[in-house]
Formats: C-alpha cells, structure tokens, sequence
C-alpha cells in the first residue's frame, strides 16, 4: 500500500500538468476540424456564387 501511495502521487502530478496543456489545445482542435471543411468549402462554394 505504501509503494502505491507515492506511486498515486507522482503520476496525479504528472497526468495534472498534461490535462492542463491538453485542455488548452483540445478547444483549439475542435473548432480545427471544423475549420478544414470551412476553408475547404469555402473555394468551392465561392467560385459557385461568383458562377451564379
């Protein structure tokens, strides 16, 4: 139980800093995957309106 304990510690310190940082660039990747399909979508449905 005593090798746990410290073992609990160290990785609640190391997984804490990572959630951190991970937090920070998650919200930037989700509106990154909906950003691809707009620029994307964007060049086609631009020359479409110009078209029309």
């Amino acid at each position: 139980m005593p090798e746990t304990l410290p073992d609990a510690p160290e990785k609640e310190p190391e997984v804490e800093p990572a959630v951190e940082p991970e937090r920070s660039p998650r919200p930037a990747t989700t509106p990154q995957p909906f950003d691809p399909p707009w620029p994307d979508g964007r060049p086609e449905p631009q020359p479409k309106a110009a078209g029309q």
